[in-house]
Parts: structure tokens; C-alpha cells; sequence
């Protein structure tokens, strides 16, 4: 069952396990429990009294309208650190990476950038029609690993977040991982470089 648009308020533990889950939606209980809440994950590991050092940083991108020929394949501007990526019906422009918080105001300045640095390499922007501009926070780690596993100090959770600029790209494995952890699997390979306890001294 999926509930969309559902808050998690807080936890219920007893011993070693979480025993029930408070939501804007009521309160639930589960066996296993996955805490996969990208840069909002230290708030809910920390009232678990975990620590998970993760620092959100802001990303940016411009939806525009087709340019009669798109690349073929996404770019990477390098110069620029603008990615640029055919998406069917748009095109897309993103790049930038702010340290702020949980802030989730857009900077236009960044933004704007954006638009001036895709220029100097991409004829024929300036025609195109801009059709929203997006932003998003992306959960860092200290070491660029994401946290999936297990914290020793609770039995029943499972962690997944961290993963940056790579979620995507990690999506899958992590998936697979997780679902071998919660079916109490031997895992795919050792999970022990992604600890979510191995910043806890």
C-alpha cells in the first residue's frame, strides 16, 4: 500500500526495534522498516538516536521546449558543469551543487548561470521556450558512499539515502540490497563500505 503525500511524524521503540510508525495518516506497524527520506533522513535517524551526517545540496535545472534537432544523446558540459539531456518532449538543462540546508528557495542567480554558461556551447537556446525551472535537494555524505544497511542499534531498520548526485544510477542495487536485507538474504555483495554506523564515534 502506498500513501502518498504522508508525513512521518515519529517513531514508537521498544528495545532494539521500532515497534510503530507515526504519520500525518495514522499510525502503522511494519517488520521491517526502510528510512529512505533523501536529505530528510538525519532528522528522523536523529529522533531514533542515530546520527547520519548528511548535508543537502541544492540542484537546479531549466525545462525547455525541443529544439528542432536535440542531441541525439545527454551532454556534459564540462567547463560549464551543466549536464544536458533530451527528455522526449523537452530539453533539459541542470547543473550547480549549493550547500543551504534544507532551504528549497531557487537561487536565480545560480539559475541564470545555468542559462549563460548552456549558451556559450548550445546555438539557438535563446528561441527555445523555458517551460519551468526546477530545484532539488541532494543528500551528501562526507565520503560520497551512500548509507545502505542496517544501524546496530536497531534491528528492524533498514537505511537507505546518501546517494547524492547518483540515485539514479544506484537505484537499482540499492533496491536490491534492501530487499535482500529485509528478507533477512544473504546480500549480493558486502555492504559493509555503505554502514550506516561508520561515522557514528
Amino acid at each position: 500500500r502506498v500513501l502518498p503525500q504522508t508525513e512521518v511524524l515519529g517513531f514508537e521503540r521498544n528495545g532494539p526495534r521500532i515497534a510503530s510508525i507515526q504519520t500525518s495518516k495514522g499510525t502503522f506497524r511494519a517488520e521491517e522498516i526502510v528510512l529512505a527520506a533523501g536529505s530528510w533522513s538525519p532528522s528522523l535517524a536523529r529522533s531514533l538516536g542515530l546520527r547520519l551526517p548528511i548535508q543537502p545540496a541544492k540542484g537546479y535545472s531549466i525545462g525547455l521546449s525541443n529544439p528542432a534537432t536535440p542531441p541525439a544523446v545527454p551532454l556534459l558540459l564540462m567547463e560549464a558543469k551543466v549536464g544536458v539531456t533530451p527528455m522526449g518532449r523537452f530539453l533539459r538543462l541542470a547543473g550547480t551543487l549549493e550547500l543551504g540546508g534544507l532551504d528549497l528557495t531557487i537561487n536565480e542567480r545560480r539559475v541564470d548561470a545555468i542559462r549563460r554558461r548552456s549558451r556559450e556551447y548550445l546555438e539557438g537556446l535563446d528561441a527555445l521556450q523555458e517551460l519551468e525551472v526546477w530545484r532539488g535537494l541532494r543528500p551528501c555524505s562526507p565520503d560520497g558512499l551512500p548509507f545502505v544497511g542496517r544501524p546496530g542499534a536497531i534491528e528492524n531498520l533498514i537505511i537507505a539515502t546518501g546517494h547524492a548526485m547518483i540515485g539514479l544510477s544506484l537505484g537499482p542495487i540499492t533496491g536490491k540490497l534492501v530487499a535482500e536485507l529485509a528478507a533477512r538474504q544473504k546480500p549480493s555483495f558486502d555492504p559493509a563500505l555503505f554502514s550506516p554506523d561508520r561515522f557514528a564515534s
